[in-house]
């Protein structure tokens, strides 16, 4: 069984490292995030900067691309928005209604349009994250989101208890990174402790599964 001391201390470094600089990056996670959440619908543009950044865009089918957004403008982002989470069971009710939209079963793009919506209860669903939590000895099925949650959410605590351990601060990252949460543009939302773990947890998630520490 798994153990956080045994946990690589670099990985973890890294793993907060870029969880705040994808948060604060310009047009990074907490741009899209901020644009997302905003009053009106989600522009074209910026959704297909989303899916780039988010990987996603070869889950959506250029011919039904416009489908997709609006699909999510008017029923997924309101619903994810409406403060009453369902947690896993609304991001796969959603991913089931949006599958003709798109390639393959959208498990990952539900999920991580989940999380712009709203960071701190969603966490995104990856292929090398989930093999991460197989690794951790987590069962995991493929597309299963409440599993995959489940098991998130446990590392997460013991992610959040070896920051602890080993001194690792937002604050603290934030400096090193030179970021300063009184001086960034107002379309640029903030990072609390809740999604500081969250996102390092993702992070360190990816690493662990193999995902290249340059390419957070």
């Amino acid at each position: 069984m798994w153990d956080q001391h045994d946990w690589n201390h670099e990985q973890l470094h890294v793993a907060a490292n870029a969880a705040v600089a994808c948060w604060f990056t310009p047009d990074g996670e907490g741009q899209l995030a901020a644009a997302i959440q905003a009053d009106g619908p989600l522009a074209a543009d910026t959704f297909k900067a989303w899916l780039i950044k988010w990987m996603v865009a070869r889950n959506s089918l250029l011919r039904h691309r416009t489908d997709l957004l609006t699909f999510l403008n008017e029923h997924a982002r309101p619903a994810f928005l409406a403060g009453e989470h369902q947690g896993p069971v609304l991001v796969e009710h959603l991913r089931d209604q949006v599958q003709a939209f798109t390639h393959g079963r959208p498990t990952s793009l539900m999920s991580k349009f989940a999380f712009s919506c709203c960071p701190t209860i969603y966490a995104p669903y990856d292929r090398r994250a989930r093999s991460a939590l197989r690794v951790l000895h987590f069962v995991v099925p493929d597309h299963n989101y409440g599993p995959y949650m489940g098991a998130f959410t446990a590392v997460r605590e013991s992610v959040a208890a070896a920051l602890v351990d080993i001194h690792i601060t937002l604050e603290a990252v934030m400096d090193d990174l030179g970021i300063n949460q009184g001086n960034y543009p107002p379309n640029q939302p903030p990072m609390d402790q809740a999604l500081f773990e969250m996102r390092t947890t993702d992070k360190f998630l990816m690493l662990l599964g193999g995902f290249p520490a340059g390419q957070l």
